[in-house]
């Protein structure tokens, strides 16, 4: 009898265990709420990381449009100081060149180049056969240059060096105290005349 008591007690302590373990429903769904709970972390999580890259990418294309606009200001700025020639001068090495399109006697010619900071264009045969070639190739008509007959009938460039007959001997006349450019057989030409003559002319100066 005692041993039958005894496995209907043990009976009764796995029924009660098993009750213990028994979960009841509400307590089931809180649960599978609360185990889903980090699936929404990690999705959060990710979004975050997301968002993270979006705004790092955002930061670097800002940081090198800034670089650029840096770069192009730097570049403006410098471009400012380097030597350059006016609006309607041509350049050529470091000088500066205006081509005049009226035609005016000698003075008048000289005068306005110094109007505009310049004098006429000096052309020593020796020193400036490159210039002469880049002119001819601006100008093939006749035009004045910075090249004249002085007191005591000393040809003399207007920068004051003297004038090296290369080219032409230059008879002495008193009428004939200018000299201006020609084109004849494809080639440039120095000619005496009256300064009173009209021709157009070129000016020149250094670059600013």
């Amino acid at each position: 009898m005692e041993d039958q008591m005894k496995v209907f007690g043990s009976n009764l302590d796995d029924s009660e265990r098993n009750y213990q373990n028994v979960v009841p429903p509400n307590r089931t769904r809180a649960m599978k709420a609360k185990s889903g709970e980090p699936s929404f972390v990690r999705i959060a999580s990710h979004k975050s990381c997301i968002s993270s890259r979006t705004s790092k990418i955002i930061l670097y294309i800002l940081v090198c449009v800034s670089l650029l606009m840096a770069t192009a200001a730097f570049l403006l700025a410098f471009l400012k100081f380097l030597p350059q020639c006016p609006k309607g001068w041509l350049k050529f090495q470091t000088n500066c060149y205006y081509l005049s399109a009226d035609q005016q006697p000698w003075e008048k010619a000289m005068s306005n180049c110094q109007s505009l900071n310049a004098h006429l264009v000096v052309i020593d045969d020796k020193n400036d056969i490159d210039k002469q070639e880049f002119l001819d190739h601006l100008k093939n008509s006749s035009y004045w240059i910075g090249l004249r007959r002085y007191p005591k009938d000393k040809w003399m460039w207007i920068n004051g060096k003297s004038f090296s007959e290369t080219t032409q001997s230059i008879e002495n006349n008193e009428k004939e105290n200018c000299i201006y450019n020609f084109w004849k057989d494809s080639k440039s030409r120095k000619k005496k005349t009256a300064c009173t003559e009209y021709f157009s002319y070129i000016c020149e100066k250094e670059q600013l």
